[in-house]
């Protein structure tokens, strides 16, 4: 019953900032996200259900405009794994653990190399390597985005010069940045 009446007040709330409105001759429309804990289910006191409840509202937003979402247990679990995830890929970017690899970029007509893109990697010590939309998710969400970018293009000149040393002289090497 309280799930339902939830619910419904939160579709309520939902359907009302649904609708454009106008203030000094512009058309405004607002993003609602909406996250629900139950105190007999999800929390033990009020900072737990106001906690529970951001965490809710968070699911909802990624999961798109418009939205409500209820405080599951799994919720917990993500964000415990988020920040063990974000707290390792500041450890990361101090101890090497990233590395950038190389793709060819070759015109087709001439099939002659252009350049290389520079690609960003995440090779955990001892485990699997972190896949490049996680470590970019990861990097967003956490705000080390341009700690990351910056690494990627400080390696990347490093790399530059180094082939340059040696005699290799590729015509450019290409970045993703965010």
């Amino acid at each position: 019953r309280k799930h339902r009446d939830a619910a419904i007040v939160a579709q309520r709330i939902l359907d009302s900032l649904n609708r454009p409105f106008t203030a000094d001759g512009l058309e405004i429309m607002i993003g609602t996200s909406i996250g629900i804990s139950v105190l007999s289910e999800d929390s033990r006191d009020a900072a737990e259900l106001v906690r529970n409840a951001d965490l809710a509202m968070y699911k909802a937003k990624s999961a798109g405009k418009h939205n409500f979402k209820f405080h599951e247990e799994s919720m917990n679990t993500d964000i415990v794994l988020r920040n063990t995830m974000t707290d390792a890929l500041r450890k990361a970017l101090d101890a090497n653990e990233l590395k950038l690899h190389y793709q060819p970029i070759i015109d087709t007509n001439s099939h002659v190399l252009t350049g290389v893109e520079g690609l960003v990697r995440w090779m955990p010590e001892g485990r699997e390597p972190v896949p490049t939309e996680t470590l970019i998710q990861i990097a967003e969400e956490s705000g080390l985005i341009i700690q990351l970018g910056e690494w990627v293009m400080n390696e990347a000149c490093r790399q530059f010069r180094d082939w340059q040393g040696t005699g290799l002289n590729p015509p450019r090497i290409a970045i993703n940045v965010s």
